[in-house]
């Protein structure tokens, strides 16, 4: 039983130190990804700002639209990013206040703006309206988006932290709990085998006392036959 136990208490530390090293590994990859959704949301912001002066430059004719057109795929390529890391947070997102369709209005502005372009109109100050209005627009939302992202990540920092903790106490308990319960039967079962040996040479040494002093001669000898012990019976007989 006592090998069982020991078993038990080396599958309890090999399955803490799992535990251990998953609930670690989970904390830095949420908070990588928070980092990086952070990153990308805050991204999102300065995009906005640069797609509203490339729509004033491109609505002026300083240059072609294809600075708008790559800001633009940057945008949304962020935004795919964005997506698979958190998803969408904060209030309903069906809301048309909500950053994401703030998002969809500015991009549909873009869009517009560069069609326009791409058939030659010559007022592009109404696109170019459009898409600066949409723009700040969108930067207002999409800040106070990146403020509740940030209270996420915090929260969620914090809560896989305190189940980290509470883990690690639990596991420490237990292992604590079994080391006692197999300290105490080990130190029993010691104690027995102590008082059993205390018992045989207490009866090896009456047997000792005996041998030495009865009156028929005792002899004890080895394996190859030479005599290692005898008593004072046996030397006066054999002289």
């Amino acid at each position: 039983w006592l090998r069982g136990l020991l078993g038990v208490v080396v599958t309890v530390l090999v399955l803490a130190a799992w535990a251990f090293v998953a609930a670690a590994n989970n904390l830095a990859v949420s908070s990588a990804g928070d980092a990086e959704a952070l990153n990308l949301a805050g991204r999102q912001v300065f995009l906005a700002e640069r797609l509203a002066a490339d729509a004033l430059a491109a609505g002026n004719g300083v240059d072609s639209a294809q600075p708008l057109a790559m800001t633009l795929d940057r945008m949304m390529d962020d935004a795919v990013r964005l997506y698979e890391l958190r998803g969408v947070w904060g209030s309903n997102d069906e809301e048309p206040e909500h950053w994401t369709a703030r998002r969809e209005r500015l991009w549909a502005a873009a869009q517009s703006l560069q069609m326009a372009r791409e058939r030659g109109d010559s007022r592009l100050e109404p696109f170019v309206a459009r898409v600066q209005g949409e723009a700040r627009q969108f930067i207002d939302a999409m800040e106070r988006a990146v403020g509740e992202l940030q209270k996420l990540a915090e929260d969620r920092h914090r809560e896989t932290g305190h189940a980290h903790a509470v883990l690690v106490g639990v596991l420490a308990l237990g292992i604590t709990a079994l080391l006692l319960g197999l300290g105490e039967p080990l130190a029993r079962r010691i104690q027995r085998h102590h008082a059993r040996l205390a018992e045989q040479a207490q009866q090896l040494q009456r047997l000792a006392l005996v041998a030495d002093r009865t009156q028929n001669a005792v002899v004890i000898a080895d394996a190859q036959a030479r005599v290692v012990w005898a008593n004072a019976a046996f030397t006066r007989v054999s002289g």
